[in-house]
Parts: structure tokens; C-alpha cells; sequence
């Protein structure tokens, strides 16, 4: 299965999925199936 990713600037509430906080920045937006989708922020995404 072939996943879409793309980056969104959230100004406001948005739940990091790894993190499990509420909060804004930047996000890394994974569609999923039946039009869901999953957010990282870029904070736990560096390395």
C-alpha cells in the first residue's frame, strides 16, 4: 500500500502522533485509508 505524506503549518491545536501532545508548528500529514490521517510534528521527527 502506497502512502501520500505531505507538510502543513498549523497554526493551532493539531495531536502529535508519537508525542501525544496538542500543539502548533509543523506537521508531517500521513493519509491513511477510509480518509483518516496521522500527524507528526517536526520536533519528533529530527534526528
Amino acid at each position: 500500500m502506497k502512502l501520500n505524506a505531505r507538510w502543513i503549518e498549523e497554526s493551532h491545536d493539531e495531536l502529535c502522533l508519537r508525542c501525544e501532545e496538542r500543539k502548533g508548528g509543523r506537521f508531517l500529514i500521513v493519509d491513511l485509508p477510509n480518509r483518516k490521517y496521522a500527524a507528526f510534528c517536526e520536533d519528533c521527527l529530527r534526528v
